[in-house]
């Protein structure tokens, strides 16, 4: 309460026990409107585990990244959202409708209703799902190998995970490490069919522009016990290079 932010470029949210509750307690209203104003003036926020759900818990409203467990009516659209990311540059160009003079585009898709689910039936699903949260499993996770936060990665990397939060986004939030499909998720480890399916595809790594600055959220903890050298250098990458990639400083140096 009493720190000068103003003096650092950089702030790193650790995963605590105790979950995002856990946050709660820490952290007074006050206290949040003086970090949302440090990030606004240009600041990195960097939240990892339990500090990333706090970020994007509802009732905080500070990232636009959400909760799975809060957002079960949206999940079609995220889902339509991964899709596109996964479409992005594979969709075939046709020159002659480009540069031609065809009388009509492409044909509009024509999207079949779904039935609705009740949202009751959805929750009690996802608690379910919770109940089989990977316990220290090694995931595969894709990487947005042009993205600035993927510098020296390639195209995967494994993270480990033990946590019940699954993390949704699309745009404008930059998804740069998303879980691989259900399919091929597990590397390593103990992983039930049912967390397969609940953490298929969720976010991993996600970077965001707030005012100047930028949040970046890991659903994982990147450098646990220095082990994972892949994702200790996204955690890097976010601490050295965000402030000159992502932010736009208040002044100039």
């Amino acid at each position: 309460q009493r720190a000068d932010l103003r003096k650092y470029n950089v702030l790193v949210l650790p995963s605590t026990w105790g979950g995002l509750e856990r946050y709660r307690s820490i952290l007074n209203k006050s206290e949040i409107k003086k970090i949302k104003t440090w990030v606004g003036q240009g600041g990195t926020l960097l939240a990892i585990g339990s500090a990333a759900a706090f970020l994007a818990d509802s009732s905080i409203g500070i990232s636009r990244v959400k909760l799975r467990r809060q957002a079960l009516d949206q999940l079609d659209i995220y889902k339509k959202a991964v899709e596109e990311e996964q479409m992005a540059g594979k969709t075939p160009v046709d020159s002659l409708l480009v540069w031609g003079s065809g009388e009509s585009g492409p044909e509009e898709i024509n999207q079949t209703a779904q039935k609705a689910v009740a949202m009751n039936a959805l929750k009690q699903i996802d608690e379910r799902q919770r109940l089989f949260l990977p316990r220290g499993a090694i995931l595969n996770v894709r990487l947005n190998d042009e993205h600035w936060l993927s510098f020296g990665e390639g195209e995967n990397v494994p993270a480990i995970l033990y946590t019940s939060y699954a993390f949704l986004s699309k745009k404008p939030v930059q998804t740069v490490g998303r879980f691989d499909d259900a399919a091929n998720i597990r590397l390593s480890g103990l992983m039930w069919q049912e967390a397969r399916q609940r953490w298929a595809e969720s976010a991993y790594l996600t970077r965001e522009s707030f005012g100047n600055g930028q949040m970046i959220l890991f659903a994982g903890e990147p450098y646990f016990r220095a082990y994972f050298y892949g994702t200790a250098r996204l955690f890097l990458n976010a601490i050295f290079l965000g402030p000159g990639f992502g932010t736009r400083g208040a002044i100039d140096f």
